[in-house]
């Protein structure tokens, strides 16, 4: 795997098609602090805008952003994941957002983590300021995988292998129809729909999951 970019709390690698950043703030249970925020947005290239901006581009990217969260994953780290696709999550994880605690407001968690948990469960962790356990997390939606803590990027790599594998255009234009599902109202989100849709159906992709089924094969992505 080739470093890409290293900086004081994070650093990016690649190896083909996947992108891996990891977080190095050990110490400090990898809780985010300004200049993470900084360097999120440096890593993005010219998204320089702050934390918000940093979040929404991984909603908005076409990319599937898949997050491993295990040992602690609270407040800033909490809010990415929230704002990745896939999260996979150890049973023992503590997950949180801490920040009432310091009489403020954990950022757009407020928004996005009722729409995972429900306004009840998302009121108790967003006021109470308690954790919760990854084994929880999964029972009411918060995470969507749960593995074993010993060798957990082994199972991460299995998990993110897979969807890798069905990754196609369609896959990546219905992660940007999913992602505005709560946004639009129906007319808008119809003509995004059609207008994804058209990019689907008439894409490489779509020639190949054809070409893959009449030969009793698995499909190659672009």
């Amino acid at each position: 795997m080739e470093i890409i970019q290293a900086y004081e709390f994070m650093r990016l690698e690649k190896e083909g098609k996947l992108a891996w950043l990891t977080f190095t703030r050990e110490n400090h249970l990898n809780a985010m602090n300004n200049a993470c925020i900084n360097q999120i947005n440096r890593i993005e290239m010219d998204f320089h805008r702050r934390w918000e901006q940093a979040l929404i581009l991984f909603e908005t990217m076409e990319k599937l952003a898949i997050v491993g969260m295990h040992g602690y994953c609270l407040g800033g780290a909490l809010q990415l994941a929230l704002a990745a696709d896939i999260r996979v999550s150890t049973a023992e994880c503590q997950i949180g957002l801490p920040a009432i605690k310091e009489s403020l407001i954990p950022g757009l968690a407020t928004l996005r983590l009722p729409r995972y948990i429900g306004w009840g469960r998302a009121k108790k962790m967003i006021l109470g300021g308690q954790n919760t356990d990854g084994q929880e997390a999964l029972r009411i939606g918060l995470v969507d995988h749960l593995v074993p803590q010993e060798n957990f990027f082994t199972h991460l790599d299995k998990i993110t292998g897979d969807y890798l594998a069905a990754c196609s255009v369609g896959t990546r234009m219905s992660k940007l129809v999913t992602n505005r599902a709560f946004d639009l109202d129906y007319e808008t989100i119809l003509q995004y729909y059609f207008e994804l849709q058209q990019r689907a159906q008439f894409s490489p992709d779509a020639e190949e999951a054809k070409r893959a089924y009449l030969d009793k094969r698995a499909p190659k992505w672009q």
